[in-house]
């Protein structure tokens, strides 16, 4: 049972390696949603998976709340790309994405503590 880590406690990260780790929390989270929106666009409905959702609960998790500003971004660009394709105009396009990654972070974030 060695091999386990305890997850009840997040693994230390600083400097480039939180650098690292929030950077590709932003891009898989970006991925994964543009995936979800455009399997939910093929079916004329909003998506009905959203895996980076899950992702960003690991990620906080794992690594706590210094990863969380990682969900913030890949979340704001991923909704911001969605609301300019719908033609929407550039401050409500900022301000509704950011809005939304910040949610997206402390739903990740609340997840973690509760599972802690």
């Amino acid at each position: 049972m060695g091999a386990f880590r305890d997850t009840h406690t997040p693994r230390p990260a600083s400097g480039r390696t939180l650098l690292g780790l929030v950077v590709l929390v932003a891009v898989v989270y970006a991925a994964l949603g543009a995936v979800s929106l455009g399997v939910g666009q093929l079916s004329g409905l909003a998506a009905p998976i959203w895996p980076s959702a899950g992702v960003a609960f690991v990620f906080a998790l794992v690594w706590g709340w210094r990863v969380l500003p990682g969900v913030v971004v890949g979340s704001a660009l991923v909704n911001a790309y969605s609301l300019v394709q719908v033609g929407e105009g550039p401050s409500v396009t900022v301000v509704v994405a950011i809005v939304i990654g910040v949610g997206a972070a402390l739903q990740a974030g609340a997840g973690a503590v509760l599972v802690r």
